[in-house]
């Protein structure tokens, strides 16, 4: 019995949590409230800032009453994620792509952490790697994407992690 709660709990701390955001309400907030706008039906969120629709969730998760249902994909490689990408839109009528680290950024909460990102916009986020389409020079063949952990909005890992996933964009200009 104790084996089992410890392998359980062993596991439970790997996993990505989901439900334990922290603000520092002393912060100013990276993002205004109005620069998201929902659009349920779509599934999607659109920055009026940047001008982009964001995927409410990340590949591999629906967006069903108002929360992401499911486990986010993961994506061992860029390559990978740069795969899934034309796969999605290989059966889609609106075409998607990886965001820039730039934009990818832009979604970034820097007051929040776990995850650090608007969970009214983006609801049940992964504290986990997100890969953007931007190239890292001078990377291994395995990480040649630079990606954001919204964990805590940090860029870049030189860890082994296989805990990578996607969230699509497309520009609205």
């Amino acid at each position: 019995m104790i084996k089992i709660i410890l392998v359980s709990a062993i596991a439970a701390s790997m996993a990505p949590s989901v439900f334990a955001q922290t603000c520092n309400d002393k912060m100013v907030r990276s993002n205004e409230q109005s620069q998201f706008i929902l659009n349920d039906s779509r599934g999607v969120v659109t920055d009026a800032v940047n001008a982009l629709d964001w995927q409410i969730c990340p590949l591999g998760m629906s967006f069903e009453n108002g929360d992401c249902i499911g486990t986010a994909t993961q994506f061992d490689s860029w390559k990978m994620a740069l795969d899934a990408v034309s796969s999605f839109n290989a059966s889609s009528d609106v075409q998607y792509r990886l965001p820039t680290i730039i934009e990818l950024s832009s979604i970034v909460e820097r007051s929040c952490s776990s995850p650090a990102i608007d969970v009214a916009a983006f609801p049940s986020t992964p504290n986990a790697w997100f890969w953007s389409s931007t190239y890292t020079f001078g990377a291994n063949d395995v990480d040649l994407g630079r990606k954001i952990n919204f964990e805590d909005g940090l860029e870049f890992d030189n860890r082994a992690n296989s805990n990578r996933h996607i969230r699509l964009v497309r520009s609205l200009r």
